[in-house]
């Protein structure tokens, strides 16, 4: 019996460990499951900056993988997510279909080598100049209308890619409004590039990516607009201006309080005949106030010969 005793002992072994590891497989079998939205993350971008191209990119770039491991694994990589990286140093002109690499959590793999292979487009890289806008979120219990005096700077540059890039209306810095007060403050926000929209378009690289917005609450006032000319060639006389007929203004109460009307100047000075034609207004303003939206409409002159 004794001589048997380590036989036993090894049989007993082997039967544990087989129930072990058939226990083990019913509880925490290999599974599979598909990961959607697995962020991209573009790398050796500025190889492709050096030969003047860019990547397009419509939206946030993702893609989805299939994953496989024991379902624990499985399960704790669902719930914790995924990235994957393309790097795009010998991407060309074009549609390309380059290669993912995956940061996979601990116990889980790709499964489906189709997951490993993305599409991006390549264009040519553009530069140009947008202007720099502030928007105001949020509310406030105040009656008084937010504004920024000033924004520095007032311009930025981007680049990217070509169609992108002629997409881009302006950069935007949004603050909010319960930051505002009567008191000028200058703010620090964070710049985005925006369509014409309001949309907007990923991919910039831009000069900087903040601006410093000096804000402050104002009082609001609509007053008229008195027109004037300059400039008009000798000969010539304006017999009607036609424009806007007022304009809201903002500044503070007690300087608002005495204004009724602004006056606009329209120049003239390359008008050489008579006729109907139109030109850009500049709008004198008060000191201490501002217009409360950019004015893009022109003035309607008609000009006639004197008799």
């Amino acid at each position: 019996m004794l001589s048997n005793k380590p036989v036993l002992i090894i049989i007993s072994l082997a039967i544990s460990l087989s129930l072990w590891l058939y226990v083990t497989g019913q509880v925490d079998p290999e599974t599979k499951a598909k990961i959607n939205n697995v962020s991209v993350t573009v790398t050796n971008e500025e190889q492709l900056a050096e030969k003047d191209l860019a990547v397009l990119q419509n939206g946030q770039l993702t893609t989805s993988a299939t994953i496989q491991g024991k379902r624990s694994y499985v399960n704790k990589a669902k719930k914790s997510g995924m990235k994957a990286y393309v790097d795009v140093s010998e991407a060309k002109e074009g549609v390309n279909e380059l290669n993912l690499e995956f940061e996979t959590p601990t116990g889980v793999t790709v499964n489906d080598s189709t997951d490993a292979v993305y599409t991006l487009t390549v264009e040519k890289r553009v530069t140009k100049e947008v202007p720099v806008d502030i928007t105001f979120t949020g509310e406030t219990s105040s009656e008084l209308t937010p504004f920024a005096t000033e924004v520095d700077p007032e311009t930025i540059t981007i680049s990217g890619a070509k169609s992108s890039v002629e997409n881009v209306e302006h950069a935007v810095a949004e603050v909010d409004k319960s930051e505002v007060t009567e008191a000028s403050k200058t703010i620090e926000s964070d710049l985005s590039c925006r369509s014409k929209e309001g949309v907007t378009v990923d991919g910039m690289v831009m000069s900087r990516d903040t601006v410093l917005a000096t804000v402050r609450l104002l009082s609001y006032k609509e007053v008229t607009v008195q027109y004037n000319t300059r400039d008009l060639a000798h000969g010539l006389e304006v017999s009607e201006i036609t424009g806007p007929e007022t304009v809201q203004l903002l500044g503070d109460s007690g300087t608002l309080a005495g204004i009724t009307h602004i006056v606009a100047t329209v120049d003239l000075k390359k008008v050489k005949e008579s006729g109907v034609i139109e030109r850009d207004i500049d709008f004198v303003l008060p000191y201490g106030t501002y217009m409360y939206q950019d004015n893009e409409e022109k003035a309607k002159v008609t000009v006639t010969d004197k008799q």
